[in-house]
């Protein structure tokens, strides 16, 4: 009974005025005919050891009768048609499967070695036979007999191979028994004629069984190989879908963490800013009693902060393939510094000293990707050391292009000489009780990488573990220009934060405030467009995920409205900001970011607005 999906396909196929497809593994008449002319090649130089030995007895019988020059004709054109035959096997052979065109040069080949083989039996019936007396005259026919009954196992296999060699035998035996007085019986030649006739019809049914049994191995090796392919067929189905269904979980799941780490940032961003502003004033010596719970808080917010930095530079890498890299002049003693700002106080409360050797040098890179590099060899080594002295030290050879190389040492617990094969992969964690995501040397081998470089892990369980970057590095003949001192002050500068988030806008508001800004709030991108119309600001904190009209929008439409306006604008975001639009902000600040962090790229903004404004006059 046929399947619903069965019948609408015989529909479909019959509407267009089509014949269903069928699964037809059944050869044709070609490949029949090549594979049985291919047969008859073979087996007829198989049969040349037989036909030799039949051969070799009429030559002995001759010569013994006294019959010297027919016995020699004889052999030599046994020699010839055996020699013939060994040479079309092994030219052919060679050249399996046949072809059309050489399976026709092949079958008439074989038609004409029967027929020359045909020749050399009916000379000897005419030329031998005759003369022979007694028992040999018996073996002779015999002999030919045999030669014809073989010949019909494989000549008939070959067009008309079998017919061209039965005749000249039948017909000269025949022809023996009525024109030699010895042999002369029109009985014996209709016997004769009879055996030439019969041995035909039987060919021609071995020929039919041949066909059949050809056609029928070329099915069976048809279905084989279709049974081959279709395994193939399936194991790569197999393959492909297995990887697909790798790439939607992975594709899934960094859609997840993506969502996650962003609906985890926005809140934290509230945390991180409303720590820093308490901090900020409970820092007049009056609230000694807050001050250790506020720092607690803070250390607490800083943790959160890295985790949701790590998944945020984890989802952003495997979504684009790679890390966005900004180089510019930097000095490499302040990166490494502003790398372990919070990490050195955390290593401090836990006994551990903070070794740096690092030279004052100057480069161009991206100090943002170093930090993140630094930032995290340093806070796995604070993460597993108890005791001793966490190590950083960096070299630059002189080479071209040169290479820094950086170090980071700890006295720490160690890794396990089975677990260093996996350290750099994603989500792994040395032990069960190592807190984080197991994402830090992960990150930092995809960016030592994209930067050109290599990491390396070494590592003795109870003895430390030192692990090594090395990048190339352009080295700069003058150190980047410094801020002076003050420029971190934010005194009477006018800022608009605009975020949908209401605690996220108020708390950064608010630190900004407690900083010396004079902050106003706005809430989506039209607020912010009055805000503008009304007022004059030297730099705006925009939110990039906003509904309606997100942060691309409002920097677009306030870039059009005021082509000429000094304004910065920073955008805000827990999502990185894309490269397409990232023309139209000045800075960039990854939510949840720090008091220190917020300031010193509103600082840095307005630097670059002052440089740019004293290079054009």
């Amino acid at each position: 009974m046929k399947s619903d999906h069965d019948q609408e396909a015989g529909k479909s196929t019959a509407s267009r005025g089509e014949k269903p497809s069928k699964w037809d593994h059944s050869p044709d008449a070609g490949e029949t005919t090549r594979a049985m002319t291919a047969n008859a090649v073979v087996s007829a130089a198989a049969n040349v050891p037989l036909l030799l030995a039949a051969v070799g007895l009429v030559i002995y019988l001759a010569f013994e009768a006294g019959l010297n020059l027919p016995g020699t004709i004889f052999g030599g054109l046994s020699l010839v048609v055996s020699g013939w035959r060994w040479s079309m096997s092994k030219r052919y052979r060679a050249r399996e499967p046949l072809d059309e065109a050489t399976e026709r040069l092949a079958r008439r080949e074989v038609e004409l070695n029967a027929g020359l083989a045909g020749l050399m039996w009916g000379y000897g019936a005419l030329a031998i036979y005759p003369h022979l007396k007694e028992v040999a005259q018996i073996a002779f026919p015999m002999m030919l007999a045999g030669s014809a009954g073989v010949a019909a196992l494989y000549a008939p296999l070959a067009g008309r191979a079998y017919l061209y060699m039965i005749v000249p035998q039948v017909a000269s035996l025949a022809m023996a028994h009525l024109a030699f007085d010895g042999l002369r019986s029109i009985g014996l030649a209709a016997v004769v004629a009879g055996f030439g006739f019969t041995m035909h019809r039987s060919a021609q049914m071995s020929k039919a069984a041949g066909e059949r049994l050809a056609r029928a191995l070329l099915e069976r090796d048809r279905l084989r190989a279709d049974h081959a392919r279709l395994a193939q067929l399936e194991l790569i189905e197999a393959k492909v879908a297995a990887e697909s269904a790798r790439n939607e979980a992975a594709a899934t799941r960094d859609l997840f963490i993506a969502k996650v780490s962003h609906e985890f940032r926005t809140p934290l961003q509230t945390i991180v800013a409303l720590a820093d502003l308490l901090a900020l004033k409970t820092d007049d010596g009056k609230s000694k009693g807050l001050q250790e719970p506020i720092q607690r808080l803070s250390r607490a917010a800083d943790q959160l902060m890295h985790q949701a930095n790590d998944l945020a530079a984890f989802v952003r890498a495997n979504k684009a393939a790679g890390y966005e890299i900004r180089e510019r002049p930097v000095q490499l003693d302040e990166v490494v510094a502003a790398s372990i700002v919070e990490l050195r106080e955390l290593a401090t409360r836990k006994g551990i000293e903070v070794r740096v050797a690092v030279p004052d040098v100057s480069l161009h890179a991206d100090d943002m990707r170093l930090q993140q590099i630094i930032g995290n060899l340093v806070s796995n080594a604070v993460k597993y050391t108890t005791a001793g002295h966490i190590e950083i030290r960096a070299e630059i050879d002189g080479g071209d292009p040169c290479t820094m190389s950086l170090w980071v040492s700890d006295t720490g617990s160690g890794i396990a000489e089975e677990a260093l094969p996996n350290v750099f992969e994603p989500w792994f964690r040395g032990t069960r009780e190592a807190r984080g995501l197991g994402l830090g040397l992960s990150i930092v081998r995809s960016l030592v990488a994209q930067l050109g470089g290599t990491a390396e892990l070494n590592s003795e369980k109870g003895r430390g573990t030192t692990a090594c970057v090395r990048i190339p590095v352009k080295v700069l003949d003058q150190a980047p220009k410094r801020p002076g001192a003050g420029t971190a002050n934010l005194s009477n500068m006018r800022l608009l934060v605009v975020d949908d988030e209401d605690s996220v806008r108020n708390a950064v508001a608010d630190l900004l405030r407690a900083k010396g800004a004079v902050c106003v709030e706005a809430p989506g991108t039209e607020d912010a467009l009055r805000e503008f119309e009304g007022q004059a600001y030297e730099a705006a904190l925009i939110d990039i995920q906003m509904p309606g009209a997100d942060g691309y929008e409002l920097a677009r439409r306030f870039k059009a409205r005021h082509p000429k306006s000094e304004t910065r604008l920073i955008a805000m975001s827990a999502f990185g900001l894309a490269q397409e639009h990232s023309g139209l902000f000045d800075a960039y600040v990854a939510k949840p970011a720090k008091a220190d962090t917020m300031v010193g790229t509103i600082v840095r903004a307005l630097e670059r607005r002052g440089s740019a404004a004293s290079s054009s006059n």
